[in-house]
């Protein structure tokens, strides 16, 4: 019994103490602001989200931090770089990458907190069924060489309608 009410104490302990430093964080710089989870929106459809204690700068020059829009497709991981994503046809075209070579995959990068999209991709990785296009757009933190500052992310689904 002593050793039953022993690990009891202990465990409650181990749990409070987690609860005031937990082992996992959650980062929650970045948020949606537009659109909303599951709304119904028509194109284009502008894109807004917030980044608290972040200072990008709007002309994509500096060190960064920028923002990398990934529409209807996962992001870079963590410490990995937009690089990571070249085709072996681009890797051998002068200038290749460019923002347009990556806004081609649905990939924009960006100093701004918002993004107008005329377009989205016909196929998409939307878990929801039904005639309307669902869509996901992730957004990331990046340095100025691409490569992914940590794991803040901000997503939303949202569904277009009409044509």
């Amino acid at each position: 019994m002593r050793r039953v009410l022993l690990a009891v104490c202990v465990g409650a302990t181990v749990l409070t103490a987690c609860a005031q430093h937990p082992l996992v964080t959650t980062d929650n710089r970045l948020s949606m602001a537009q659109p909303h989870e599951l709304q119904r929106v028509r194109l284009p459809v502008t894109i807004a989200w917030k980044a608290r204690d972040v200072r990008a700068t709007t002309d994509l020059k500096g060190p960064g931090p920028f923002f990398a829009v990934f529409v209807d497709r996962a992001p870079v991981p963590a410490g990995t770089g937009l690089h990571t994503l070249i085709d072996n046809d681009c890797r051998h075209q002068k200038g290749c990458p460019d923002l347009d070579w990556f806004a081609q995959r649905h990939i924009y990068v960006t100093g701004a907190k918002r993004l107008t999209l005329s377009s989205l991709p016909t196929s998409n990785t939307s878990s929801r069924t039904g005639t309307d296009h669902g869509h996901t757009v992730t957004v990331v933190l990046v340095r100025q060489d691409g490569v992914r500052i940590d794991e803040s992310a901000a997503s939303v689904e949202f569904t277009v309608v009409g044509k």
